[in-house]
């Protein structure tokens, strides 16, 4: 039985290429939010990914967890991807990434569907709720400083995660989770000279 399980281990390069497809394996690394030569030492089988890393290679690749790591079920369930634009940090334009979201839940994160982006956690401010690396779904409709939630916004060239929330006497906490974070306090005006992508509505899940 481990001999069944260590072959079926030992196939995971092939499936990994196999969901890269034509797609360079730089562009499928950017995607995932992983450097190129690390998606080079999996394909190689040198190193294998942790889980968390393996979700994110399963969603990007538009797989599911358990096909992609020993082969088990149908590489992929039509019924329940749907493809969103992916905006990245290091360039201009917009690819196209599929994410394993059930169709029933856009119209519950988005009036629109065309508002809907997927973009990779650059940072841990929002550890342990948001880690580095994990793929989440933003709402770039939604960037007003009266609607509490998550947010990503631009720091010094990349996108990075916080807490937004609106005090009772009219300015703007933004905030971490991650202690090692200090939250800051913005006017209004402070606010409006962040460049926002959006809210972030789902991470493995709404939020």
């Amino acid at each position: 039985m481990v001999l069944s399980v260590n072959c079926r281990i030992e196939g995971f390069s092939s499936r990994l290429l196999a969901v890269i497809g034509e797609e360079s394996v730089r562009s499928f690394a950017r995607k995932s939010g992983f450097s190129e030569g690390v998606i080079r030492n999996y394909i190689h089988g040198d190193t294998y990914p942790t889980l968390d890393r393996l979700a994110v290679l399963a969603t990007v690749g538009g797989c599911s967890v358990e096909w992609l790591a020993v082969g088990n079920q149908q590489p992929v369930n039509d019924a329940v991807l749907t493809a969103l634009p992916y905006q990245p940090d290091d360039e201009e334009g917009i690819s196209s990434c599929l994410i394993g979201l059930n169709l029933d839940w856009v119209g519950v994160l988005a009036e629109n569907q065309d508002f809907l982006v997927s973009q990779v956690i650059t940072d841990d401010a929002m550890s342990p709720l948001l880690k580095k690396g994990d793929l989440v779904v933003v709402d770039i409709s939604r960037k007003q400083w009266d609607d509490s939630g998550i947010y990503l916004f631009e720091l010094e060239g990349r996108w990075v995660s916080r807490r937004i929330e609106l005090l009772l006497n009219g300015t703007i906490r933004v905030s971490g989770d991650n202690d090692a974070y200090s939250e800051q306090i913005l006017s209004v005006s402070d606010y409006k000279e962040l460049k926002i992508l959006g809210r972030v509505v789902w991470a493995g899940g709404p939020i």
